[in-house]
């Protein structure tokens, strides 16, 4: 998963160590120099694993064992210096995202066929939230802001249009975005200076070989509308990683077929606090 800044200010990054079995190794920044530990896993590791931190800067890893049609989601927890693990679901869904909140509260996103938004409780139970589909999700990004509010980025497989469902006063609602291609894809969020969500996707198009492919962004406009703005695109885009800073200026990292990205550009209206 993208590198993170715990609440302490540490620098983390998760990835997997090819090994036998494969593990699950979280690495942090401390003092110039890198520290690895193993995080503690159930089963054999598929290759979906995200990570957060809560208000102590304690990891929680959200990932799954086995594969889709045969697998299992788990959480793992640092909680004073030792690790926790517990089976959340029996199921090969896709392991989306996670986030804990400064009430120490875990949301999940999963699914496959159906997403599928989970959230702790207090007494120790979950609570689900499906939103209903007709097709293989693509890729899917949740954000949580100072408040509560839900983002949720995503879009179905076999050439989708973008939505976008929100929770921020009680109801989930989902609205498509217009996009120029047919088809959006490796979807991310950010948000801006003001706590806007900001929205990046791959916008391809033309049929299976995808004569066009274009980094995208789309930007929230005042009258609730959004502004489309193509970033780049010359080859097959893959994934990226972006993060706004206080001034609206975008931090992007992305890549093509052959090549790693990395771009700083301002907002089209910087916003001021």
């Amino acid at each position: 998963d993208a590198l993170k800044f715990a609440p302490n200010g540490d620098e983390y990054f998760l990835g997997f160590e090819q090994s036998e079995p494969t593990k699950l190794i979280l690495g942090k920044s401390s003092g110039g120099s890198w520290q690895f530990e193993t995080v503690p896993t159930q089963g054999v590791l598929s290759d979906e694993a995200r990570y957060d931190f809560d208000r102590d800067s304690n990891p929680a890893v959200f990932y799954r064992v086995g594969n889709r049609f045969a697998g299992s989601l788990h959480l793992a927890q640092r909680v004073g210096g030792r690790w926790r693990t517990q089976e959340l679901l029996e199921s090969g869904e896709d392991a989306w995202d996670i986030d804990v909140d400064e009430n120490k509260t875990i949301r999940l996103l999963l699914g496959s066929g159906n997403l599928v938004y989970v959230e702790s409780a207090e007494n120790g139970a979950w609570r689900y939230k499906m939103f209903e589909n007709d097709s293989e999700i693509d890729s899917a990004k949740m954000l949580v802001d100072r408040d509560g509010h839900v983002y949720i980025l995503w879009t179905r497989a076999y050439g989708a249009k973008l939505r976008l469902t929100t929770n921020v006063s009680g109801e989930w609602k989902t609205q498509k975005i217009e996009e120029a291609g047919s088809s959006a894809v490796a979807v991310t969020m950010a948000f801006d200076n003001v706590q806007r969500p900001v929205l990046y996707y791959n916008d391809v198009g033309g049929g299976y070989y995808y004569p066009f492919s274009r980094l995208t962004a789309a930007y929230p406009a005042a009258d609730g509308s959004w502004s489309i703005a193509a970033i780049d695109g010359n080859d097959y885009f893959r994934t990226a990683s972006v993060a706004i800073d206080s001034r609206g200026v975008q931090h992007l990292f992305y890549t093509f077929d052959s090549a790693l990205m990395y771009m700083e550009t301002s907002l089209p209206e910087l916003i001021e606090r």
